[in-house]
């Protein structure tokens, strides 16, 4: 580690599977991992982690060496086995599952290919979609829409994957385990879908790190209305605010990543022009709203992919609380 991350900085991580995994986090989501690391270190008290949707298993490592318990899910066999490896390099444990994350009446079992760790999969896109929303070839061949089935991999194999009812299982209390305080989503699209899957366990979140993709969300059958109301109740239940993560820009130091912090960064009113309530790009951009501006943000972020980025990087957090958010 290089300084960006204080809390991270005297501990060795090791990637045996995914080396790409620490570039693609400098330069994109630096403030993610920094508002991830910093949410498990203000927990008070022993902590369950949710990585949902861990790819290589980059922020599984990260909550494991910080100490606290975590439970992992990808869709992904290969990125599952890629995640097992990586912990296994670090000598950490954490729980492992192959599965979807999804709510207590799901049951369908979805067929995932096993030869790629593939970063735009989804339940509804099992080998990947573009953000635009065309699926990638791959995943037009596995479902019968391109028949040149002979450029997949002759070693290829669909394996049948479960739904997880993750928040089901944990509100049940048959898992003696520390309180779900910490999640980070990444799901290409069904994030909200997540959301509502975990919605039994909202009362013990703190913290929620999460990749946006509002353009994507019609794939898994949320609307825009519907998605910004699950955003907006969850955050009214908690008192949560919203603080964007802008990807690093050129001119965004490690001293000046390493100081961001969430609930110092400037606060956006609801009087003020909603066109105001965008992704930015840079540290110096990042926002905190409350209900109203988290509504404008989506709109935004929805209406201009091409300009404001068709994916973006959004902390929901209660550590702002005794702080003038709007």
């Amino acid at each position: 580690m290089d300084g960006r991350w204080p809390l991270l900085e005297k501990r060795r991580i090791l990637f045996s599977q995914g080396m790409n995994a620490i570039g693609h986090l400098q330069g994109m989501e630096a403030l993610s991992v920094h508002a991830f690391s910093s949410a498990i270190a203000r927990a008070q008290g022993p902590v369950t982690v949710l990585d949902i949707g861990a790819n290589v298993g980059a922020f599984t490592l990260i909550a494991a060496t910080l100490g606290a318990r975590v439970v992992s899910v990808d869709m992904q066999p290969k990125c599952m086995d890629m995640v097992y490896c990586n912990v296994r390099a670090n000598n950490l444990t954490a729980e492992l599952h192959l599965a979807y994350v999804a709510p207590a009446d799901v049951s369908q079992v979805i067929r995932v290919p096993d030869d790629d760790c593939a970063t735009m999969a989804s339940p509804g896109a099992v080998a990947g979609r573009w953000p635009h929303g065309l699926l990638v070839r791959k995943s037009r061949i596995i479902y019968g829409m391109d028949n040149r089935t002979d450029l997949l991999g002759s070693r290829m194999r669909l394996v049948e994957v479960p739904p997880l009812h993750l928040g089901a299982q944990l509100a049940s209390g048959l898992q003696q385990s520390p309180r779900a305080s910490v999640i980070k989503i990444d799901t290409e699209g069904y994030e909200i879908a997540v959301l509502e899957a975990l919605r039994p366990i909202w009362p013990q979140v703190d913290d929620v790190i999460m990749e946006l993709q509002p353009n994507a969300w019609t794939h898994a059958n949320v609307t825009l209305t519907q998605g910004i109301r699950t955003l907006q109740e969850l955050m009214r239940s908690r008192r949560l605010t919203a603080v964007t993560m802008p990807h690093v820009g050129p001119e965004d130091t490690v001293s000046v990543i390493a100081g961001w912090s969430p609930c110092d960064v400037p606060s956006l009113l609801p009087s003020e022009p909603s066109s105001l309530f965008v992704p930015g790009k840079g540290v110096k951009s990042s926002r905190r709203f409350g209900l109203e501006g988290l509504e404008h943000y989506v709109m935004n972020a929805y209406a201009g992919p091409s300009k404001h980025g068709w994916f973006n990087e959004m902390l929901l957090t209660s550590r702002c609380m005794h702080h003038a958010t709007p």
